[in-house]
């Protein structure tokens, strides 16, 4: 998030050196930079992993969870909405570490990040070969089109070796989501993804 809020960003270039100043054109006096990174490409590896899916699954009594399922356009608010004052920037007072201290769960935060963020994608790699979490991605994939079009195939192929061939996973992953979505996650969303333009 500090690479792609503009104020996030905008503070880290005032404490770095006068190169990056000087790169992301930091104006001294307003505290503001000319140049930005909100078009950046991110892939979070992993999709935070198959504990998290676990936990997020368990997660039935957690309101910060359950946002991502009543709001399945944009997910969780992971900004706390607070009150301008002073002309002060809004996110100033947001502090999005507040998250850290609730029980929310790295799916909820990821999938909240790849609905409010146009450019910020993650891969399956890896939980692939954990049963547990298939029945959630095939219920991402199939009903929430914003959040399976950021979703991208992987396999983690020498670590998910150890358990299952790649021929293996890529039978019974095709087998659980169907053709239809993993031509999206395996062709669709890369393609889209390693374009340009973020259209």
């Amino acid at each position: 998030m500090v690479l792609l809020e503009e104020y996030y960003l905008a503070k880290a270039v005032g404490d770095a050196s006068d190169e990056v100043k000087q790169l992301f054109g930091y104006d001294e006096t307003t505290g503001n930079i000319s140049q930005n990174l909100t078009e950046l490409k991110i892939n979070l590896a992993h999709y935070g992993g198959k504990e998290q899916w676990l936990s997020y699954l368990e997660a039935d009594r957690v309101d910060l969870s359950a946002e991502l399922m009543e709001n399945p356009d944009r997910g969780a608010e992971l900004f706390r909405e607070q009150k301008v004052e002073n002309g002060v920037h809004p996110l100033l007072y947001s502090k999005p570490a507040w998250i850290w201290d609730k029980d929310f769960e790295w799916f909820t935060i990821i999938s909240s990040l790849l609905l409010q963020y146009p450019n910020m994608y993650a891969d399956i790699s890896y939980i692939l070969h954990a049963e547990e979490v298939k029945p959630l991605l095939n219920q991402v994939l199939k009903t929430n089109k914003n959040l399976a079009s950021k979703i991208l195939f992987g396999t983690d192929f020498f670590v998910v070796r150890n358990h299952k061939s790649e021929k293996e996973l890529y039978a019974e992953l095709l087998v659980d989501i169907g053709i239809e979505s993993m031509n999206l996650i395996a062709k669709i969303n890369p393609d889209k993804f390693l374009r340009n333009s973020s259209n």
